[in-house]
């Protein structure tokens, strides 16, 4: 699962060749002019990721799930939580991040990308051991898998 996320960070961000995951969470701190630069509906260029761009003098993916800071050829991976969701949602529909103070948190070690394996190869004729869940798509809002996990 680590070489398909890598890949889809390496769209947005071509030099990018590790991808680890975060050990300490991080604080971020949005601005008024963060709100008023960053531009609705794009993970790279949002309130935050500029905000994460500015404060880390590097790049940034910021999705629903799961958020990226990019410094050189390395990429880092956090948990985004339910509030910067919240805010995210807000800014994509209406253009509004509240300024304040946010955390970028680690991921739980069983949600780690060394600890993520497949359970069956697809094409094998094997089922998967879980059934697939339907999701809700919530519209006028960044698609969630747009970056994956």
């Amino acid at each position: 699962m680590q070489i398909s996320t890598l890949k889809n960070v390496q769209k947005f961000y071509p030099r990018v060749k590790t991808l680890v995951d975060a050990d300490k969470p991080v604080v971020i701190t949005v601005t008024e002019n963060d709100q008023i630069t960053g531009h609705i509906m794009e993970e790279t260029e949002c309130a935050l990721a500029v905000a994460c761009k500015r404060q880390f003098k590097g790049g940034a993916i910021i999705g629903l799930s799961a958020s990226y800071i990019i410094k050189g050829t390395r990429a880092i991976r956090y948990k985004t939580s339910n509030s910067i969701s919240r805010e995210i949602v807000t800014f994509d529909r209406h253009k509004d991040f509240s300024p304040g103070v946010y955390t970028l948190v680690p991921f739980s070690p069983a949600n780690r990308l060394q600890n993520r394996t497949r359970k069956y190869k697809p094409g094998s004729g094997e089922t998967p051991t879980k059934s697939r869940i339907a999701y809700h798509l919530t519209t006028r809002v960044r698609r969630k898998n747009t970056v994956k996990e």
